[in-house]
């Protein structure tokens, strides 16, 4: 867990509907990633595994694939996108906009 204090959390329920979304950005940046990574389309794309009390600070949506004989899955992408809604406020989304280029 970080360590954002709580004025920088939310700490609204998180709907289904939330969840929904949630799915909808981590697909969208799977299909942004092998787009623009075919080495690692061809061998990864099709082996996913899962798809995603103290307050939220941001959500991390993570991918898993089961392991692909020819090339062991290392590749790292952080993708930043802003939820839309302000019960999610997102404070840092600028700060974090840069440094979000190096791993894309």
């Amino acid at each position: 867990m970080s360590n954002v204090p709580p004025e920088g959390r939310s700490f609204r329920r998180i709907t289904d509907r939330d969840l929904t979304r949630l799915a909808e950005f981590a697909t969208d940046q799977r299909a942004d990633f092998f787009r623009r990574r075919p080495d690692w389309a061809k061998l990864y794309s099709r082996r996913v595994l899962l798809r995603g009390e103290v307050g939220i600070n941001d959500f991390d949506v993570y991918t898993f694939y089961a392991q692909h004989p020819k090339r062991p899955w290392y590749a790292k992408s952080l993708s930043i996108r802003d939820f839309g809604d302000p019960k999610f406020v997102v404070n840092r989304l600028r700060n974090l906009a840069s440094s979000a280029a190096r791993w894309t």
